[in-house]
């Protein structure tokens, strides 16, 4: 629970309304409060879109998970935080690897985490969710420690269920049950009619999930702590 709740905040700090093309947010993020013991193992892996239909939207969505990661590094007690970078639906990837790349393995080096993340371009793809989930899940060094934070964020623009091959429901699956959460970030309407399969993702890997207003980039999350956060 103590993890969920974790998990939640963060994308809740990600929902700060930024302009589509602003630069990665400044270190004045709301602080996180992790479990109290001393430097805590924190992983996050990226999983990013770069397909040729998310050409309107990777600023904001790369504006929105730059966010998640100021907030893990300002958390209280400080974290021993890792961070990875894989991208998907990329025609400029490999087909036998189901058009997954992995750009950074776990790294404590936010600056090159930065520099790829910032530095991606879109081209054309095919968007296999459930590809990617598989290869974060399987492929990352994530910590051994039995209460480490591992979480996975996965955003895009296109359905959900593409992959014939790894079923989301199967990746998602394999990912909670080696204590891995993904949340999931729905780029376009949160009333869209495939926003649904982005918020099974989140929920079958006890996950959070968010949508990206596709007209001016904002995020909107359902949250049961909406009602309290706007009291404070």
């Amino acid at each position: 629970m103590l993890k969920t709740m974790c998990a939640s905040s963060l994308l809740l700090s990600a929902g700060l309304v930024f302009p589509r093309h602003e630069a990665p947010p400044s270190a004045t993020s709301a602080v996180v409060e992790l479990p109290a013991r001393a430097q805590p193992d924190v992983d996050l892996a990226i999983c990013l879109d770069t397909s040729g239909s998310m050409q309107g939207l990777i600023d904001a969505a790369r504006a929105k998970l730059w966010a998640v990661v100021n907030d893990l590094a300002l958390a209280r007690p400080q974290p021993r935080l890792r961070v990875a970078l894989l991208t998907y639906g990329n025609d400029g990837h490999q087909e036998e690897n189901g058009w997954v790349k992995l750009d950074v393995p776990f790294t404590a080096d936010l600056d090159l985490v930065s520099q790829h993340l910032f530095a991606l371009t879109t081209n054309g793809g095919t968007e296999l969710v459930g590809r990617v989930i598989q290869r974060a899940t399987d492929e990352l060094a994530w910590s051994p420690e039995p209460n480490a934070l591992r979480l996975m964020i996965v955003a895009g623009n296109e359905a959900a269920d593409q992959d014939q091959s790894v079923r989301f429901q199967d990746a998602c699956a394999r990912s909670i049950a080696r204590g891995i959460m993904v949340d999931a970030i729905y780029c376009g309407g949160d009333g869209d009619e495939i926003a649904a399969g982005w918020r099974a993702v989140a929920r079958l890997a006890d996950g959070q999930f968010a949508a990206i207003d596709h007209q001016n980039g904002t995020v909107a999350i359902a949250s049961p702590f909406d009602g309290r956060l706007s009291e404070l």
